[in-house]
């Protein structure tokens, strides 16, 4: 029992001051990104690892108390072919492992697990009024996210950023082996901008809403970046189809677009195109 509430007392601890020990540095109010990054030189391409991520690619955050600069945002755990800066090894899982029924689990010992924050395809949206190909997609597939544009505004900067895994179970003894979530918490960054960006959700409400894009603080992208960066990630998953079968459908950006009707049938594509 006192190891149970031991551990519990440290995660809630973890949670307020950093990520579970990762290399994560505390940021000067005045040291908040006021533009968005651009495209890194040819020699800092991104990385396609086959690994579990987080995937915060319509998550919504919350500010941290403790630093105004950066915000915690509740991800899924996904498993695949993602995209990164870091290297394959920084962005492997830490104080996790996979059971014989390959479920992952947080070891004993650890608080928590520790992943990356990365981008996949996994949730993008199938053709034109949902429709999927048959020929092309898997069985079990069920994307359904779109992008939208929003303009000016604050959002998260989640790319890379690291996170942490909680047990299923939050009352389970710390000491030992326990399940891991289907979820993790990311520290990302706030970005000030006054130029577009990027947002994914689902059709409704987030096509249809009018103040989405203020309602809340999403975790979201740059134009600049985006285009580029998927553009990669769809050619790597075209060469090697075998690696990740379940991203069927790329996000595009479309920039004369500006609901989520016009980005149906016109960039929501097949990666076996």
């Amino acid at each position: 029992m006192k190891r149970t509430i031991f551990g519990i007392l440290l995660i809630i601890g973890i949670m307020s001051v950093c990520i579970c020990g990762a290399a994560v540095t505390k940021s000067n109010p005045l040291d908040t990104v006021k533009k968005p990054v651009s495209m890194p030189a040819a020699a800092e391409l991104p990385e396609m690892c086959n690994q579990p991520y987080g995937l915060c690619d319509t998550a919504i955050c919350t500010p941290m108390e403790s630093d105004p600069t950066q915000v915690l945002c509740t991800c899924p755990v996904e498993e695949g072919v993602s995209m990164g800066m870091k290297s394959c090894s920084a962005r492997a899982p830490v104080g996790m492992y996979q059971n014989e029924d390959k479920e992952w689990m947080i070891q004993a010992g650890a608080p928590v697990g520790q992943i990356v924050s990365t981008y996949s395809f996994l949730h993008a949206a199938p053709t034109d009024h949902g429709e999927i190909n048959p020929n092309t997609t898997p069985e079990d597939y069920s994307g359904d996210l779109y992008i939208r544009t929003c303009a000016g505004g604050n959002w998260a900067d989640c790319f890379d950023k690291p996170c942490f895994v909680p047990a299923a179970d939050p009352l389970a003894d710390v000491m030992t082996d326990r399940k891991a979530a289907d979820y993790a918490i990311c520290q990302c960054g706030i970005v000030t901008n006054i130029s577009d960006y990027v947002i994914i959700g689902p059709e409704d409400p987030s096509c249809t809403s009018n103040t989405i894009c203020q309602d809340y603080l999403w975790s979201a992208g740059d134009m600049s970046v985006m285009v580029p960066g998927t553009a990669l990630l769809r050619a790597y998953l075209a060469n090697h189809p075998e690696e990740d079968p379940y991203q069927a459908y790329v996000m595009n950006n479309c920039p004369n677009c500006k609901t989520c009707k016009d980005f149906v049938g016109q960039n929501q594509t097949s990666t076996e195109e």
